[in-house]
């Protein structure tokens, strides 16, 4: 993992991951089950002309659990908030991926003003009836493992289709394991895979700030259909397809992320 100074937020319940640099600041917000990690190799490649952080949601990563194991969209979009003014931050580019970028579009209806920009990366605006659920996995209790080694070989992705090699998804999961109750289990809270995911519809006419909008050319959570309506319905928004990647794009292709990332913001620049 690249080097970055861990900060919590003000209420020392959130954990920020701080790369430095200088100029436009920049948040990133990963997605259900994941952390900070899966910006590892995208944040370094804004330096040293942005300031990077990213967040840890509530019941990920190295933030602190729901005390009661209820997670909304509202409360994690909170997080975002929360996150911008233990950073100092008057405005700043948001840019979520999968979850992360379903409450980024949520904190962006409430808090344009305080936007640069949202770059929003492969996200359901819906739920949709053929889509696969967590149902399966919301019903059991937190798994807990004897060993590390036992939770590495069972590590997978959700959606499982990435580009990454076995090296690679065998460091990103080390990245995802704590010590729980005398073995192991992972950094996310399984109660919050019982998140409700409402449709994003009415939220995109009420965003201001300029926006993205990304999917993994290979995809299967968010098609092209998607992507298109997302982009009408969304004033000052566009789109791009980043090629070779599935949903987990920040992964499979975080050359090409940041390249769009810096690409957006030159134009907001000329704008």
């Amino acid at each position: 993992m690249s080097k970055f100074q861990s900060l919590k937020t003000q209420k020392s319940r959130l954990h920020i991951a701080h790369w430095g640099g200088k100029g436009r600041p920049v948040l990133f917000v990963h997605g259900l089950a994941g952390s900070v990690a899966w910006w590892d190799k995208v944040a370094p490649l804004l330096l040293p002309d942005f300031e990077v952080a990213a967040l840890d949601l509530l019941g990920h990563g190295d933030s602190a659990w729901s005390k009661d194991g209820n997670y909304t969209t509202q409360q994690l979009s909170s997080n975002i908030e929360e996150a911008r003014k233990s950073l100092n931050w008057d405005k700043f580019l948001l840019v979520g991926h999968s979850l992360g970028a379903r409450i980024s579009v949520e904190y962006a209806a409430k808090h344009s003003s305080v936007l640069e920009g949202l770059v929003a990366i492969d996200f359901m605006p819906h739920v949709k009836e053929s889509s696969p659920r967590f149902s399966k996995l919301a019903n059991l209790r937190q798994p807990v493992f004897s060993d590390e080694e036992a939770m590495i070989r069972r590590f997978h992705l959700q959606p499982r289709e990435t580009t990454l090699s076995e090296i690679e998804m065998r460091e990103l999961a080390k990245e995802l394991i704590k010590p729980w109750k005398n073995g192991f289990t992972w950094k996310c809270d399984w109660r919050a895979f019982l998140i409700r995911y409402d449709s994003v519809w009415p939220l995109l006419p009420k965003i201001q700030a300029p926006s993205l909008m990304v999917r993994g050319q290979l995809s299967p959570i968010m098609d092209q259909n998607d992507i298109q309506e997302v982009c009408q319905q969304t004033a000052r928004s566009e789109n791009l397809e980043i090629p070779n990647a599935y949903h987990h794009v920040p992964l499979d292709a975080p050359q090409k992320t940041a390249e769009a990332i810096l690409h957006f913001t030159r134009k907001l620049a000329i704008s």
